[in-house]
């Protein structure tokens, strides 16, 4: 099988996105062109040769998208932090208290005071006991 030319994949990535080449090959700046624009590039960088080497070097890729390949760098780094993976909700196990399994211990929850609670939020900070919250007054020092 052989590599596909930077020709190729610039052609897939505006297929994909709806973008011309003229476009992801041009100057400007719009959201949507230069996140093609940057995938394209990166898609360009992650060719490989048969020793695990980029078969694109930077200032050719720059070469071909008439940019530095500074504006090359970048671009692959954009994109690549774009496209990280985080885990979504539906991977993530659900946490519950629960047994999973007969011979583990059901976790007891105490219920809380909300008539303690709301006494100290109602009030704000000035209700908390044995302290003076009056400005320019000193603090009790602790002992």
């Amino acid at each position: 099988m052989t590599a596909p030319t930077m020709a190729s994949i610039v052609a897939d990535v505006a297929a994909a996105r709806g973008v011309p080449v003229s476009v992801l090959r041009g100057r400007g700046r719009l959201k949507q062109n230069v996140r093609a624009r940057q995938e394209a590039i990166w898609r360009c960088r992650e060719v490989r040769q048969d020793g695990g080497k980029p078969r694109y070097t930077l200032p050719q890729i720059g070469q071909f998208f008439k940019r530095h390949h500074t504006t090359i760098i970048h671009a692959c780094k954009r994109h690549a932090a774009r496209t990280v993976i985080e885990p979504s909700p539906e991977s993530e196990p659900a946490i519950s208290l629960e047994p999973s399994s007969p011979s583990e211990p059901k976790i007891e929850t105490e219920p809380c005071d909300k008539s303690a609670a709301e006494a100290v939020f109602k009030g704000g900070v000035d209700s908390t006991p044995g302290v003076d919250f009056t400005p320019g007054v000193a603090l009790p020092s602790p002992g």
